[in-house]
């Protein structure tokens, strides 16, 4: 099977307090942007592909997403990439203009305790820079990071049309970061 679903959203791409002086008291609205979700699976549903995208109408800040997992073992394997962009402005120094840019690779090993109940483990490899756009004597400043997460998940939910979840969601772990 196959899905497709694309949509306009203006939610806040990041919450954060707005400073009453950096707009002059004025509140700033955030920017209209869009977002596509899509995936399929195999016949017999063991292969499953998923990925989706968000991006503002400044074509600069955005987010994307894909999975492929694969359920056919006992242990169902997968692996993960995300990717986040985010423009913005430096509050400690006025004018300036930052790319915040993430890169996240995951493998993914699942082991299903019930129909319901999973423990999931994700070695994580992380790549982040952070870019000064208007100011070409500052360097880039480029980290990686290296660890893992390991979480017990509860999902009995049913889908029940476009958007309807009927059941309840839980998920309890530990995730870990080292430069």
């Amino acid at each position: 099977s196959a899905y497709f679903t694309a949509r306009v959203n203006n939610d806040y791409f990041i919450n954060r307090y707005q400073p009453y002086t950096n707009y002059q008291g004025q509140f700033k609205f955030p920017e209209v942007g869009g977002m596509a979700r899509g995936g399929f699976t195999d016949l017999f549903e063991n292969h499953h592909i998923r990925g989706n995208a968000f991006v503002r109408t400044d074509l600069e800040t955005s987010r994307m997403f894909a999975e492929y997992m694969n359920l056919k073992n006992r242990f169902d394997i997968g692996l993960q990439y995300r990717r986040d962009v985010i423009v913005g402005q430096a509050p400690e120094f006025p004018g300036s203009v930052v790319r915040f840019g993430k890169h996240e690779f995951s493998p993914t090993l699942v082991y299903p305790l019930s129909y319901s109940t999973s423990l999931r483990m994700q070695p994580r490899f992380v790549n982040t820079r952070f870019t000064y756009i208007n100011s070409f004597v500052t360097p880039d400043r480029v980290d990686y990071f290296g660890g893992g997460s390991v979480e017990l998940v509860y999902d009995n939910s049913v889908v029940r049309g476009g958007n309807m979840l009927e059941g309840t969601r839980m998920k309890a772990g530990i995730m870990s970061l080292k430069n």
